[in-house]
């Protein structure tokens, strides 16, 4: 894959069953290629990494790299992150959790957009609210935007003073981050669990 760089997607988990196949389900839907699946289960007391364990063999063959990494104890989110960024091979990140739904182009529009602004490090996004309805069917409740449109006009240093000083809400969830800057600021500080 020219110009394609590895991304690994790190999924992490606790108590996840009601709606992790969804969630992983929605991986398998990317229409990016290069990826590879992180998924990092806390110490989960019902059946997520029994589901986990079945999803990735039967998907094995759609991705270049599958694990699961399970913890011994329930450690917090902040190193449930740790533990998947540190077992991923890919220049960039995807970080969900085991409740959440990637839309099928999530990937490819991070790739695009990292190709085309050579300086970005962190990237985030739009959002969709949405609940499963019956069937597994998805009611999106609302869309949210990352920002005022004005924000992506902004250079690095200036969107930095737009965050701080007028609180501009980050969706988690939509982080999309150079795995070397990540470990160059430490990781997730895993004194806030």
């Amino acid at each position: 894959m020219n110009n394609s760089p590895l991304v690994s997607i790190v999924v992490v988990t606790y108590n996840s069953s009601k709606y992790i196949t969804e969630t992983l389900d929605s991986i398998a839907k990317q229409t990016y290629n290069n990826i590879e699946v992180i998924i990092s289960d806390d110490f989960s007391t019902d059946n997520t990494t029994e589901l986990c364990e079945k999803w990735l063999s039967d998907n094995k063959g759609n991705f270049v790299r599958g694990i699961l990494l399970k913890s011994d104890r329930n450690t917090g989110i902040s190193a449930n992150l740790n533990r998947g960024y540190l077992a991923c091979n890919g220049e960039w990140v995807k970080e969900i959790a085991g409740d959440d739904l990637l839309l099928p182009d999530a990937i490819k529009d991070n790739i695009d957009y990292i190709q085309n602004c050579s300086e970005a490090k962190f990237v985030f996004s739009d959002r969709k609210e949405f609940k499963i309805i019956e069937n597994g069917m998805v009611d999106v409740l609302k869309a949210q935007k990352y920002s005022r449109d004005y924000f992506y006009t902004l250079s690095p240093a200036d969107q930095y003073w737009d965050l701080v000083i007028r609180n501009v809400c980050i969706f988690s969830c939509t982080a999309f981050i150079n795995k070397d800057v990540f470990f160059k600021l430490g990781g997730y500080d895993e004194t806030i669990p």
